[in-house]
């Protein structure tokens, strides 16, 4: 009985490695980060050119389900959050939540209100 544990021992580290792997956008999304014409090159391109030149820009991310959208969209919002700490507020909108214009904009004052409570109590 001992053997059989020793043996599932290997199999669960590399399960557990497998499992946090597939979970990780870093280690998803890193290797594709070098490359000039990877989604990621080209998303963080139009933000951070949004940021830096003061541009109101609307981005549509388009893709099935499951393709990874959010979460490229989520590696690039880390890195330009650390590349930009004080100019970025990142403000989250669902389309099903937030239907009509009064609802999202009732939500964004929310969330901006929250972000400027927050960064005036760190100070």
């Amino acid at each position: 009985m001992g053997g059989e544990k020793e043996k599932e021992k290997p199999s669960g580290k590399t399960l557990t490695l497998i499992r946090y792997r597939l979970s990780d956008p870093n280690f998803i999304f890193k290797p594709l980060s070098d490359s000039p014409d990877s989604n990621y090159s080209k998303l963080k391109f139009l933000i951070s050119t949004s940021v830096t030149e003061a541009c109101n820009n609307s981005i549509l991310l388009l893709g099935p389900r499951g393709s990874g959208k959010v979460a490229v969209l989520e590696f690039v919002l880390s890195d330009l959050l650390q590349q930009y700490p004080e100019v970025i507020s990142v403000i989250r909108l669902n389309g099903l939540l937030h239907s009509d214009d009064n609802c999202a904009l009732k939500c964004n004052s929310v969330q901006q209100s929250i972000m400027q409570y927050a960064k005036f109590n760190m100070h």
